[in-house]
């Protein structure tokens, strides 16, 4: 069949009407889903690592203790042969040690083929010991070492144990001794514990062999009891130094590191709320679009067929190039106003962001114009005729001077080299002050890499980045103190000592004496006020000078980096003593309590050069002040070393 002029048409409009409008669904579609899977996985990733955070200051407390046990004198004796000599100052030692670990099973000295030394145990010297087997590898690399998790231990009751082990420090070396810690695996659950707040899903902690605690809650799950989509994550090499995201089975798989041990964790979450929710929206808007595709392609028709109908009814002798010639004109013409038409693609893909509720912006470099999305100009309040790239009067006005500085840096980057970058900024918000936001800005370039525009979708993130700073701190304070915890403090101290290569610094170490009797007699809610106002007045005595933290139970420690204070550090000794002498009234029951401290001194870097020679040369002036009458305060010697102090 010989197909008329006006058939041709039709089908001369499919093209031009139907298929742009198909393709500006389908890109505005896939552009909304792929932001809204970017924004999930930065939201659960977030709060994924700050979860990650508490547990890894778990496992660092349990590699410092061990490694702190493995320096003491005492176990330095045991490993040069004198176990026998002074088995009960040992055997008291081990005791004391486990009297501030509610979670430690047992503390052993072994040496390399597993022959008990010491231990708190019933076990007897000279038995074999096999549960350090594996950790005795690590000796060679004079580090401390975290075991995979013991199921049903029969040597414990039948608990879920893990072990930690450190070699013994004997001087300059290492010796052919190990001490090990046994604790339960509360140690770890107790932490989890208050990880339920991951929305939508569940946060736990693999070993080596891909076993877990704290899926659904529980204390310990078989690798093989794990989800099939789980099973075989914990053990696979992770992509990347720090994290890695996959997806599988509806869900949302992030998974890290716990640097310093063979464990990784785990967090699971659904990744198909955003999908889910733009179902609705996509059909709607796919409904609106068709009929707006149909209303135009008749429009169009409507304009062109009587031009159309005039050539076909010509005869030969009419001017037919003529009119042909105005025929193509008129088809130029409306391919142009089609084309325009088509740009409507531009405004389906800022909807669908708005929807999603992030914010775009568009900047065309040859027309020097800015695009803004509504909730863009709501949030912010620019408008768009204010706006350039690169000229200023952007973001960068609403930001603090480092963030700008950093900003304008990354994005004369990207548009010489036509690529893109992503970050997070805090950004003045006209509605909500200071917000964290994360933005996201790619280049888009022709077939001669020439620069056409560029796109960039901002995102509110300010909840989810405080809360993971929020984490973050928890993780470095003491509780009950407000004062850094041990592993905080001893990483301060690790900086302290790279700053102060030509400085001077002290270490001021404190035990509260007789504090056991003050929780008998009192109780531990007086006993909680006295730790309290021990830390606050420690954090006053060294404000603006140095750093303070809390040891463990009753014993706190600071690190004074003030020269002053350094060249007269008795004084500041006697001060201490004389300020927790004076009486403190309880708040509670209003009772008059003496407080007495014992303290012991070590300096940087007379007696050390790292973070645990000074922390055990201040220990042991400390305990040497217990033993002669308590009350008081040394500054470590030398001489100190070789004498034998009980706690």
């Amino acid at each position: 069949m010989k197909l008329t002029y006006t058939n041709k048409l039709r089908l001369f409009l499919i093209p031009f009407v139907v298929i742009p409008t198909i393709v500006a669904v389908c890109i505005g579609f896939g552009e909304s889903n792929r932001v809204s899977d970017d924004i999930l996985e930065r939201q659960a990733s977030s709060v994924a690592r700050g979860f990650s955070g508490r547990v890894q200051v778990v496992t660092d407390e349990l590699m410092s203790r061990a490694k702190l046990a493995a320096s003491m004198p005492l176990i330095s004796d045991a490993a040069r042969g004198l176990y026998a000599q002074r088995k009960d100052d040992v055997d008291y030692q081990l005791l004391t040690i486990k009297k501030n670990a509610p979670n430690l099973l047992d503390l052993i000295i072994t040496d390399v083929s597993g022959v008990v030394v010491a231990d708190i145990g019933s076990r007897p010297g000279g038995a074999i010991y096999s549960g350090f087997s594996s950790e005795i590898t690590a000796l060679d690399k004079n580090d401390v070492y975290i075991s995979n998790i013991t199921p049903k231990n029969s040597d414990y009751d039948g608990k879920y144990t893990i072990s930690v082990a450190a070699p013994v420090v004997v001087g300059p070396t290492t010796s052919r001794l190990l001490v090990g810690y046994v604790f339960t695996v509360s140690e770890v659950t107790d932490i989890l514990a208050a990880t339920n707040g991951f929305e939508n899903g569940s946060f736990f902690v693999c070993d080596s062999l891909g076993n877990a605690v704290g899926v659904g809650g529980t204390e310990f799950t078989r690798r093989e009891s794990l989800k099939p989509e789980v099973k075989n994550l914990p053990t696979l090499k992770l992509s990347a130094d720090d994290y890695d995201i996959a997806h599988s089975g509806g869900s949302l798989f992030i998974r890290g590191t716990i640097k310093g041990t063979s464990w990784t964790w785990l967090a699971e979450t659904s990744d198909g709320g955003f999908q889910t929710a733009a179902i609705p929206i996509t059909v709607v808007t796919l409904v609106v679009l068709a009929a707006a595709a149909i209303a135009l392609y008749f429009a169009s028709y409507r304009i062109i067929s009587p031009v159309v109908t005039t050539i076909s009814n010509m005869d030969d002798s009419d001017n037919l190039p003529a009119k042909l010639t105005g025929e193509a004109k008129l088809i130029a013409d409306t391919y142009e106003v089609l084309k325009k038409k088509a740009d409507s693609g531009y405004e389906i893909t800022t909807a669908s962001c708005e929807i999603s509720g992030n914010m775009l912006f568009s900047w065309v470099p040859s027309r020097k114009k800015m695009y803004l999305t509504d909730n863009f100009v709501h949030e912010f309040e620019l408008q768009p005729e204010n706006c350039t790239l690169t000229e200023g009067g952007f973001l960068e006005s609403l930001m603090e001077s480092a963030d700008a500085q950093e900003y304008i840096k990354e994005l004369e980057k990207i548009l010489v080299k036509h690529t893109e970058f992503a970050t997070e900024y805090r950004i003045h918000s006209a509605q909500s002050g200071l917000i964290w936001c994360s933005l996201k800005i790619r280049c888009i370039v022709d077939r001669s890499d020439n620069l056409t525009g560029v796109v960039g979708v901002v995102a509110n993130i300010d909840a989810e980045k405080k809360m993971s700073i929020q984490l973050a701190n928890s993780a470095s304070y003491d509780f009950l103190s407000q004062l850094y915890n041990r592993s905080t403090f001893e990483r301060e101290l690790k900086n302290e000592i790279t700053r102060s290569i030509r400085a001077r610094f002290a270490i001021v170490f404190i035990d509260v004496d007789d504090f056991k009797h003050i929780n008998d007699k009192y109780g531990h809610t007086v006993g909680d006020e006295v730790i309290r106002f021990v830390a606050r007045t420690l954090k006053n005595a060294v404000e603006g000078c140095g750093f303070a933290g809390r040891f463990g139970g009753d014993e706190f420690i600071a690190c004074v980096t003030d020269d002053h204070m350094i060249n007269n550090i008795d004084e500041l000794g006697k001060k201490l003593i004389s300020v927790f002498h004076e009486e403190y009234r309880s708040g509670s029951t209003n009772i008059a309590i003496k407080i007495k401290i014992s303290v012991g001194i070590s300096l940087y870097p007379e007696h050390g050069r790292d973070s645990i020679e000074l922390i055990a040369a201040a220990d042991k002036a400390m305990y040497i002040v217990k033993k002669h009458g308590k009350s008081n305060y040394r500054i470590y010697s030398e001489n100190d070393s070789g004498e034998q102090v009980l706690p």
